[in-house]
């Protein structure tokens, strides 16, 4: 890998894991059961019912205090989705300090990252996938 691409591979992974950082910053402000979430419910927004994402918001906020049955509750699929963004902000620092490293070919490491990632997504959010593809179809 180009030092070029060593630099844009770092600026990427440096943005993801801000990006997931916020969301626990967000998600740990806010209580579960109180609300206050600023961020509206998509489904709130077009009207939706039943919706997958109902509740993303106020179970990821569980997780944040470390109540899976509360966030199970509030959303089936938010411990899954929250597990993916830790997951996310773990593998983008090792991967980034592995590739940033080694002086040698770390394609191969590229292409890991990229298919766990991508093998990890698909596993995560399959479950909205059809529903949103009808919603805006």
């Amino acid at each position: 890998m180009t030092p070029q691409n060593r630099q844009s591979y770092r600026i990427i992974n440096i943005t993801l894991a801000g990006l997931f950082g916020l969301i626990f910053v967000y998600s740990g402000f806010f209580s579960p059961t109180e609300g206050g979430h600023f961020i509206p419910s998509a489904c709130d927004l077009f009207n939706l019912s039943p919706c997958p994402s109902k509740g993303l918001s106020r179970s990821f906020s569980a997780m944040m205090q470390g109540d899976l049955s509360l966030a199970r509750e509030l959303n089936i699929m938010g411990p899954r989705l929250f597990l993916f963004f830790v997951i996310q902000l773990l593998q983008r620092g090792t991967f980034t300090l592995l590739i940033l490293s080694l002086k040698k070919n770390t394609y191969p490491l590229l292409w890991a990252d990229i298919g766990i990632s991508l093998i990890l997504f698909i596993a995560c959010f399959y479950p909205f996938f059809g529903f949103w593809g009808a919603v805006f179809a």
